[in-house]
């Protein structure tokens, strides 16, 4: 098990789930990017000529693995957190004795597991239908023990308590909350015949552990569609073990729905009679299937110059601004999405964003991929009224245009159409950052995460954000929150 808050970059803290040993550390064994990972070894445990591999990800967030600073807790926390899957990554350093963890989320967690990086120690797990008051070990195959490594206390909507030793020790916490199309967490009583679980969505992951302390202790079992695409689920990955995956194969299965699994069979593992069981359950939502046919009709479609950052998740709440294809001037095209325009004349040619603004924080990032013969983008925020196509654009200078300039680092403020001294220049491949401040009547500039400063105060009004170029060939993209941002927005 390896993640991006405990080694950013390329490295490979490896901690195994089967193994209470203190995380071991392979240079540059991994590297990590924004739509996967590469593997950087021939170790056979993951890179084996010829061998075939299985694995499960979560994304916490993404902007250049740069974690959260957390102080809801009585010890301080790092976390990576995502809302819209219900999963975040926290970490604690010098962590003594029972301390409150901030983790990063707006629901509290229904399933947390738990590790000592720097210690010999088990991993506990809680889960939310098991309770506080106990515990179960992913590494190995005992059944639920009453424990008070939760603190007898339910996580709240910012904090757990985490209580496991009183030496100390750096730890890393995986905690997932109930997301609805996302992720279930629940638990069921066996009946060694058949029973359905609903889920709300087509499981594709689904982990069981037998709980019961009366029953024999029985492994961790993880079931997936990606092993078995069709029909039942047989395959089996047992996570405290380091075996070979079995195949349940008399009798006991699984099987799923749109919006449910099933357990087949008399399993002890899976569907003793009246034994109980705990399930984590998750759904396909890897951006890169988003042409996977969820119904099970196989109408998949093959995409083409698309990629995961062309998605998002459906919700009506989730709506962004794209370039307005509706006034542009002749000689601007735009294209992917009406996110990345085009300029194909010498001559000063604006864009402006589909929506507009006049109170509360926004943050817009704007990337130059292409430059004409030199470097003449401007971008920034005009107020409503501007037409691109019937204005040229040096800067706005009629409509309260405040804007950062490419080729000298100069800023164009109040409308006043004449630049002044300001921040760096900029050119292809460097993140141009707006945040703007509607509340406080303020504009500043960020260069590849660094602040320029504060390039104007007094503002006020409904504005678009905006970009400008002069040259042919200029090609910039623009973000306006569709994709994951290259930094983090300003607080």
């Amino acid at each position: 098990m390896i993640d991006s808050s405990r080694d950013p970059f390329t490295q490979g803290s490896q901690l195994r789930a089967n193994r209470s040993d203190a995380e071991n550390t392979l240079s540059n064994f991994i590297e990590y990017t924004s739509t996967g990972f590469t593997i950087n070894t021939t170790d056979g445990g993951w890179n084996a000529n010829g061998e075939t591999y299985i694995y499960m990800a979560w994304a916490g967030s993404y902007s250049d693995f740069i974690t959260d600073y957390n102080t809801d807790g009585s010890i301080d926390s790092r976390v990576k957190a995502s809302d819209t899957t219900g999963f975040s990554i926290v970490s604690t350093e010098d962590h003594t004795g029972s301390q409150t963890v901030g983790h990063g989320l707006s629901s509290a967690p229904d399933w947390i597991v738990a590790k000592a990086r720097s210690g010999s120690l088990i991993w506990p797990v809680y889960h939310s239908a098991l309770g506080n008051t106990k515990r179960l070990r992913l590494n190995d195959n005992t059944q639920e023990e009453t424990n008070a490594v939760w603190g007898n206390t339910d996580p709240t909507t910012s904090v757990f308590t985490f209580n496991q030793s009183s030496n100390t020790h750096n730890y890393i916490f995986y905690c997932w909350t109930a997301t609805a199309g996302v992720s279930a967490f629940g638990s069921y009583t066996g009946n060694g015949s058949s029973v359905s679980v609903t889920t709300g969505f087509l499981p594709a992951f689904i982990l069981i552990k037998r709980s019961n302390s009366s029953a024999a202790n029985t492994n961790w079992e993880i079931h997936d569609n990606t092993r078995n695409t069709a029909g039942e689920l047989l395959g089996v990955i047992y996570p405290n073990t380091n075996g070979v995956e079995g195949f349940n194969n008399s009798g006991s299965s699984i099987t799923t729905t749109d919006n449910s699994f099933t357990v087949n069979g008399s399993g002890g593992s899976i569907n003793g009679n009246n034994d109980s069981y705990l399930y984590a359950a998750f759904a396909d939502t890897r951006e890169a299937a988003f042409w996977l046919d969820q119904s099970g009709n196989d109408n998949d479609w093959q995409p083409v110059n698309l990629d995961h950052n062309d998605t998002l998740l459906d919700s009506p709440t989730d709506n962004f601004a794209t370039l307005n294809p509706l006034d542009l001037k002749t000689g601007t095209t735009l294209s992917d999405g009406n996110l990345v325009r085009t300029d194909s004349v010498e001559a000063w040619e604006s864009t402006v964003s589909t929506m507009a603004v006049s109170s509360g924080k926004y943050y817009v990032e704007f990337t130059p991929l292409a430059v004409g013969s030199t470097v003449n983008i401007m971008v920034g925020v005009v107020q409503t009224g501007f037409q691109c196509n019937v204005s040229d654009s040096r800067f706005w200078a009629s409509f309260d245009g405040h804007s950062y300039h490419a080729v000298d680092g100069n800023k164009v403020i109040n409308g006043s159409g004449s630049s002044v001294s300001y921040g760096d220049s900029w050119t292809v491949g460097d993140v141009i950052g707006v945040a703007l401040d509607l509340d406080a009547g303020e504009i500043e500039f960020y260069k590849n995460g660094v602040s320029q400063g504060v390039a104007n105060t007094g503002l006020s009004g409904t504005y678009h954000f905006a970009c400008a170029s002069y040259q042919n060939g200029t090609k910039i993209e623009c973000n306006f929150g569709q994709q994951p941002f290259k930094y983090d927005p300003p607080a």
